[in-house]
């Protein structure tokens, strides 16, 4: 039988689905706010996700927010 991991968060903790909602959000909002939410919550990746964003547009990146967020609903954490 499988073990399962254990994941320590703090209270208040952001999850990666809350990130992927916040983004979404700040995304349909405007690229800027995406930018800085992503630049304030998650300094490591901004300069790839700027990369992403330039590359496949803010469509392709809204859309794949999307699709995370719906999958994450049809299959939660358990």
């Amino acid at each position: 039988m499988p073990s399962r991991i254990k994941i320590k968060r703090r209270i208040g903790e952001p999850t990666l689905i809350d990130h992927v909602e916040a983004m979404h959000h700040a995304l349909a909002d405007s690229r800027e706010d995406f930018l800085k939410y992503v630049r304030k919550n998650l300094p490591r990746v901004y300069e790839d996700i700027e990369k992403i964003l330039d590359s496949k547009g803010e469509e392709v990146v809204l859309r794949s927010l999307r699709v995370i967020e719906s999958g994450q609903r049809i299959y939660p954490p358990q």
